[in-house]
């Protein structure tokens, strides 16, 4: 049994637990085979994910949970270790942060395939811990594509987990304020990449270039980030790196003053800024990473049309070849037709379901 993505369901799996909606009325029996009215059903019930029987035999390598729970696990207790060791002046171990980056370097590397099923790897119950642990898998996953060796890895990746330790020392009612922030407590956020600096220098064993990671993770391409007005390549390419991960989870998740952007949206918003808040090579090598609509995700488009991504672009992944197969009364079409959004720009789609 493995849980997966409805988006990423092959039809003719087999449902391995029932699935009830919110108000806790059967919508579908275990054992039933998935098939495409089911699938489109489940989309509309805001049903995400649903668990399928499991043979390795039978299904490609990419239905693999990219990072397993005991992963996450321990990445929880042993971030909550780092920072109340880190409150209370007590030593932290960077041997137990180290096992933990080389655990996930290692899930990565022999389950290459996972890399391009990243989209939806948050939840939203723990934003600090899952900022955390994303901007990490991320940096990892754009580490792997630049063919770092595993010296290199560990250092990005134990970086990236740690990149906002320094926001201990800000006050919670500015962290998690619910409005805008006024300049004052801008300039009081801004703080947390030096002391997050300050606090990682006081850590044994840990690289030189974790520290510039932390320090220089909100530094931009064209001079205008923080603390230090560094520009282009005077920014240590680890930090460019976290810097484009960072905004893009920021961008597509959940927070106490916004909501989510389409995954698609914040795509385009880091290649806008490419060259100008980011290293624009780098930025387009992340974006090569994700399958921003993997194939079998269901779209609505700006026609009002449903259709299915029957092949991903990876030249330009925000247009996709699609089936259309509902119109726009959400009716299934009796000949389903495909359309090539690179070909069509004057559709777009709007959001996946």
């Amino acid at each position: 049994m493995i849980k997966i993505l409805l988006t990423s369901v092959k039809y003719g799996m087999r449902l391995a637990k029932p699935v009830f909606t919110t108000e806790g009325k059967l919508l579908i029996d275990k054992g039933a085979f998935l098939r495409e009215g089911y699938v489109y059903k489940l989309l509309n019930f805001g049903i995400n994910e649903v668990y399928v029987e499991w043979d390795k035999n039978q299904h490609p390598p990419e239905y693999i949970e990219a990072i397993t729970e005991d992963i996450k696990n321990n990445a929880r207790t042993a971030m909550i270790e780092v920072i109340e060791n880190i409150k209370l002046a007590k030593a932290v171990d960077a041997d137990e942060i180290k096992q933990l980056v080389g655990q996930m370097i290692d899930r990565l590397l022999n389950n290459k395939e996972t890399i391009l099923y990243l989209t939806d790897i948050r939840t939203v119950d723990n934003y600090t811990f899952e900022h955390s642990l994303n901007v990490c898998l991320y940096a990892l996953i754009l580490g792997i594509a630049l063919a770092y060796d595993n010296a290199k890895l560990e250092t990005l990746g134990i970086g990236a987990l740690l990149h906002d330790i320094g926001k201990l020392a800000t006050p919670d009612e500015i962290l998690n304020k619910p409005s805008r922030l006024e300049e004052q407590e801008y300039e009081i956020i801004k703080r947390h990449v030096l002391e997050g600096h300050r606090m990682i220098m006081l850590v044994p064993d840990i690289n030189e270039e974790v520290a510039l990671i932390i320090r220089d993770h909100h530094e931009r391409y064209d001079g205008k980030g923080y603390p230090m007005g560094k520009s282009g390549k005077e920014i240590h390419e680890f930090a460019r790196i976290v810097a484009i991960c960072d905004v893009y989870d920021a961008l597509t998740s959940d927070r106490v003053y916004k909501k989510r952007i389409p995954i698609h949206q914040a795509i385009e918003y880091l290649i806008s800024m490419g060259n100008h808040q980011f290293d624009y090579t780098l930025t387009r090598l992340f974006i090569n990473q994700l399958a921003i609509y993997p194939e079998g995700t269901f779209v609505k488009l700006e026609t009002g049309e449903i259709a299915e991504v029957i092949k991903e672009n990876r030249q330009w992944p925000t247009r996709p070849i699609v089936a259309i197969k509902y119109n726009t009364e959400g009716q299934a079409l009796k000949l389903p037709y495909s359309v090539d959004l690179a070909k069509q720009l004057n559709i777009g789609i709007v959001h996946s379901l």
